[in-house]
């Protein structure tokens, strides 16, 4: 019997559906032999083209999910919410403009809830679905260097730093400028401004070293 391009897929389905079959392979898988029960011996090629029919045509079978714009967008820059899921603040929840995929948005609306609302720094971490360490970092960010510094960056080493002059220097002049500063904000303000992480009490020994050395210079 021959069949027609057009009408072979129609074919193959029509005939493989009263078919019981056993699939028997070669040890290479280069050939395949199929015993059924119906009029017509099928080969390789039938089986492996009904297969294909049944299994992409099945209405049973998910699509896999398709990944909106805004959050490949977000993805590509670094600013995708890992966790949306666990942020559980009425904005985020009854107004579609609030999106708590957005990173940059989630951080700015919740120290904004705490430092213009009023809202207890536990209540907002719990609500934001972050650690109070998290909340500390996004606020002294903000505090320093804006909306700016809350979007992310490419990260550097992760290992500690050696506090260059040049680090040391520019949290001398912002002290002087807000004098108001915590250890922690100050911290903040470095990787956002240098990329780079120092830990809080390194921070604070190199601040005291330079104070001992101006009042005790060298002679």
């Amino acid at each position: 019997m021959v069949v027609s391009k057009a009408n072979y897929a129609a074919f193959v389905n029509a005939i493989m559906p009263q078919a019981t079959f056993k699939l028997h392979r070669s040890l290479a898988f280069d050939t395949a032999r199929v015993i059924y029960d119906g009029d017509m011996p099928l080969d390789r090629q039938h089986v492996e083209a009904y297969l294909c029919l049944r299994y992409s045509r099945s209405p049973g079978m998910p699509k896999p999910p398709r990944q909106d714009p805004k959050s490949q967008a977000l993805a590509r820059d670094g600013a995708l919410n890992p966790h949306p899921e666990a942020v559980h603040d009425p904005l985020f929840i009854g107004n579609p403009f609030f999106d708590p995929r957005d990173l940059v948005q989630v951080r700015y609306e919740m120290v904004r809830r705490h430092d213009a609302e009023g809202m207890s720094i536990s209540d907002v971490a719990s609500s934001f679905g972050v650690s109070r360490p998290t909340f500390y970092k996004a606020q002294g960010t903000l505090a320093v260097s804006g909306l700016a510094g809350l979007v992310p960056r490419s990260r550097g080493p992760k290992g500690g730093h050696k506090i260059s002059a040049e680090v040391l220097a520019f949290v001398t002049n912002l002290r002087a400028e807000q004098p108001e500063l915590t250890t922690s904000q100050c911290v903040a303000a470095i990787e956002a401004q240098f990329d780079v992480k120092v830990h809080r009490r390194s921070l604070e020994r190199a601040l005291a070293r330079k104070k001992k050395s101006r009042a005790f210079p060298p002679r």
